[in-house]
């Protein structure tokens, strides 16, 4: 199952060093329900939806106002428990080969989010911005680029 993971910098240089985490580590994944959720079944509106509600998350976790979501291939711990939100769960552990891919801000996105952290109404800025994808091999390199 794919999973996005919001994480904090910290969390990702240990990965990187380590070759893997644990700990408990929330997570979005388009399910049926996050699917009804947005009401769009379309495969790329999920992929958008699911990367900017882990976006969205991880600005809690960001570090010098960058945020950093994980993507990994992994069974969550748990799936939608009655509580939480459409699409959320946990996952335990996480390790270097589950990575498919990082997406990260950029350092010229940092004054929207730390408008977003201030300000909740600021979040939508964030809408405006991607996230940067690197490819799994990069993990390395992402993270000695964020520590």
């Amino acid at each position: 199952m794919r999973l996005f993971v919001p994480l904090h910098v910290d969390s990702l240089v240990q990965l990187a060093g380590d070759g893997a985490i644990t700990g408990e580590f929330d997570v979005v994944v388009a399910t049926p329900a996050f699917a009804e959720w947005i009401q769009s079944d379309d495969p790329e509106d999920l992929a958008c939806a699911v990367l900017l509600r882990a976006g969205d998350l991880a600005l809690e976790l960001a570090h010098d106002y960058r945020r950093v979501v994980l993507v990994v291939d992994a069974e969550p711990n748990y799936l939608e428990a009655p509580e939480a939100a459409p699409g959320s769960g946990m996952i335990g552990q996480i390790t270097r080969q589950q990575i498919v891919c990082i997406f990260v801000d950029d350092s010229s996105s940092a004054d929207a989010v730390k408008a977003a952290r201030a300000d909740a109404a600021a979040i939508e800025l964030l809408d405006e911005l991607d996230l940067v994808w690197f490819d799994a091999q990069e993990l390395n390199a992402v993270a000695q680029g964020l520590a």
